[in-house]
Formats: structure tokens, C-alpha cells, sequence
């Protein structure tokens, strides 16, 4: 089987695209970097279901994405509601489909070289040729995030697992934002929204040019 390999320049090419994009966009924009850490260190501390892909029918990895398909579908139409609240439904939709495409979530998956921390069948993945393979991995990691931080909540304990799921999907949404196949006008890119308000009790990021001490408790 082929395996796909990125080139070093056409990577570089896909980040500068997001780089350039975080300026227009009236959100800020989690680093590949830094967020790469944070899932480094959520697989280290036991979430790490979705690093061992299994398709196998029932399995949790299968659960997970089909959880993390329905997580990223909410956050999206909330969150593309209250960015763009002048765009008609039909608008709105074509912002949400291509944020959930799995052409998206693929590039996410290399945006954040997850396929340094994935193992199937006893060996990390390199470049797989498939998408879709990418794009269940993806899913899968929002629906461990999401079931890690609501288990957390109900025995109201502290977990950083909520953070790090905003922060990736709005990595997943800044990305679907910044698609070079330029169906998202400048326009609609560049118009500040209104605060957003918070789907769940989870803690709040920080917002442009808010520091972090300065959020309420």
C-alpha cells in the first residue's frame, strides 16, 4: 500500500494559511504546538482510547467517534450562530459542513501531527493514505475529551480535559474557516460577533487580548 507523505513544504504551506487566517478571524486561534502538548499529555494521563484505533462494531474507539461526531456538530452550529447571527441557515450550514468535511478534519489531524501519537496494530502511524481514518481519529479524540470532562462534572471534580476540548474545536472551526477553497468572504471572516455564551459549566478561555488572571472565577 502507498503511503502518502507530506512534504515538509506543502505542511508549512497549509500553516501559514491558518497563521494568516488567525488575523482575520474574531477569535483567537489555539497554537498546533502548544495544543499538540496538551493531547501529549491527556494520552498520557489515561485518555487515550482514541490513539488505538479500533473499527471493530462496539468498540469504544467507535463509540467515542460517533459521540465526538455528534459534540462537534453542536459546537459548531452554536458557535457559527452567534459569529455570523446575519447569515441565512442556508449560509450557515455551508460553514458548518465545511468545518465537519472530512477533508477538514484530515488536515487537522496533520495540522497537529496526531500521527505521532497514534498506534494501530502495534506501530505508530506515519501518513495514512485514507482520510477517513484521520477524520475517526479526530472524532474519537472530542468524544474521549467529552465523556472524560462530563465524568469529571459529575463527581465535581477539576479536569483540564473541558479546556482542551474547546481548544481543539475551535482549532477544528478555525480551520474549516481558513480553507483556501474561498467560499468564506473576507467579509464575513473580518465582522467581530457578540460574546459568546457558554454551552456548558466548563471553565472559560480567555478571550483576545484578555489575560488569563483577569477571568472570574
Amino acid at each position: 500500500v502507498p503511503v502518502a507523505v507530506m512534504s515538509a513544504e506543502g505542511k508549512s504551506r497549509e500553516q501559514s494559511t491558518l497563521v494568516s487566517c488567525r488575523h482575520a478571524l474574531p477569535f483567537a486561534v489555539p497554537c498546533p504546538e502548544q495544543l499538540f502538548l496538551l493531547l501529549q499529555q491527556c494520552k498520557d494521563s489515561g485518555i487515550s482510547t482514541w490513539s488505538s484505533p479500533d473499527w471493530s462494531p462496539g468498540s469504544q474507539f467507535q463509540v467515542n467517534e460517533w459521540l465526538g461526531d455528534a459534540v462537534l456538530s453542536l459546537f459548531l452550529t452554536d458557535r457559527l450562530l452567534h459569529l455570523f447571527d446575519f447569515l441565512a441557515e442556508g449560509q450557515l450550514t455551508e460553514l458548518r459542513v465545511g468545518c465537519e468535511r472530512k477533508s477538514n478534519l484530515a488536515k487537522v489531524f496533520r495540522l497537529l501531527d496526531l500521527q505521532r501519537l497514534v498506534e494501530y496494530e502495534g506501530r505508530y502511524v506515519e501518513n495514512w493514505i485514507d482520510q477517513k481514518e484521520r477524520c475517526d481519529v479526530v472524532e474519537a479524540l472530542l468524544g474521549e475529551l467529552a465523556q472524560h470532562w462530563r465524568a469529571a462534572q459529575v463527581k465535581r471534580e477539576s479536569a483540564s480535559s473541558g479546556v482542551v476540548l474547546d481548544l481543539l474545536l475551535e482549532f477544528i472551526l478555525a480551520t474549516g474557516l481558513s480553507d483556501s477553497d474561498a467560499r468564506y468572504s473576507e467579509s464575513v471572516i473580518g465582522t467581530a460577533p457578540p460574546p459568546m455564551p457558554i454551552l456548558w459549566d466548563r471553565p472559560r478561555l480567555p478571550q483576545m487580548g484578555e489575560r488569563p488572571d483577569k477571568l472570574a472565577d
